[in-house]
C-alpha cells in the first residue's frame, strides 16, 4: 500500500495539496471569534509580517511530518474499508479520532517550534494551549482537502 506521505508528495499533487492546506488555515483563522479568535488572528498576523510566505514556506517544510503523523489514521481507514474506500473512510476515522488526530499533528509542530524564530516561538506559545481545540476543529476540513487528493 502506498503511505499518505507519498501520495501526497507526488509531484503532480504536492503544488495542489500545499495550496490547498494554505487556503484551509486562511479560512480557520478568518473565521475564529471572540476573544480567542482575536488571539489567533494576532498570532498569525505576527509570523505573516516576520515573514510573507511563511505560511505557505512552514506547510511545504511540515507536509510529509504531517502526512506521517496521520498514516496511522490512513491505515486504519484502509484496514477497515479497504484501500479502494480508504480515502472516506479517513475523513469519517480523523473527524471521530479528532483529539488523538489534533496531538498527532500538534506533536509534529511542537518538536520543531525550537528552531523557530524568537518571535514566532513566542506566537507559537502564546497559542498552543489552545491549539488543539482549534486544530480539532480544523480536522473535517483537513481530512476532506487531503481526501480529494487521495482519489
Amino acid at each position: 500500500m502506498t503511505s499518505l506521505s507519498e501520495r501526497l508528495m507526488r509531484p503532480e499533487v504536492k503544488p495542489r495539496v500545499i495550496e490547498d492546506c494554505c487556503a484551509l488555515i486562511e479560512r480557520e483563522v478568518g473565521a475564529k471569534r471572540g476573544f480567542g479568535g482575536a488571539a489567533v488572528k494576532a498570532g498569525f498576523a505576527v509570523v505573516t509580517r516576520v515573514k510573507p510566505g511563511f505560511i505557505r514556506d512552514v506547510v511545504t517544510k511540515l507536509l510529509p511530518e504531517f502526512a506521517d503523523s496521520l498514516q496511522p489514521f490512513y491505515d486504519q481507514s484502509a484496514a477497515e474499508a479497504g484501500e479502494a474506500a480508504a480515502a472516506d473512510a479517513f475523513v469519517r476515522h480523523v473527524s471521530t479520532e479528532r483529539t488523538q488526530a489534533a496531538e498527532a499533528l500538534l506533536g509534529v509542530t511542537d518538536r520543531k517550534i525550537g528552531d523557530a524564530r524568537p518571535s514566532v516561538r513566542r506566537a507559537y506559545e502564546k497559542l498552543r494551549p489552545n491549539a488543539r481545540d482549534n486544530v480539532e476543529a480544523a480536522l473535517p476540513g483537513l481530512a476532506s482537502t487531503i481526501r480529494d487528493h487521495l482519489l
